[in-house]
């Protein structure tokens, strides 16, 4: 399911020809035009949907309504 949301949320960013995110290392890799959007961009849409993204700080409220499954242990 984060796998989804994340994918979901990153490739709808205009510029963006691929995503791959690995649970397991806790990545995503994404392919870009650099001319329509940037890594701050992407890294905002992730926290905007409740996932920290390198030193952007996930949204709290977007947090919440995650599904348990994709909640971080504190």
């Amino acid at each position: 399911m984060c796998v989804k949301s994340i994918t979901k949320a990153v490739t709808a960013v205009e510029g963006v020809t691929a995503a791959e995110v690995d649970l397991d290392q806790k990545t995503a890799t994404v392919k870009f035009d650099a001319t329509k959007t940037d890594q701050k961009k992407l890294e905002r849409v992730i926290a905007e949907i409740g996932y920290d993204a390198n030193d952007t700080k996930r949204d709290p409220e977007a947090y919440e309504k995650l599904s348990p499954c994709c909640k971080m242990d504190e």
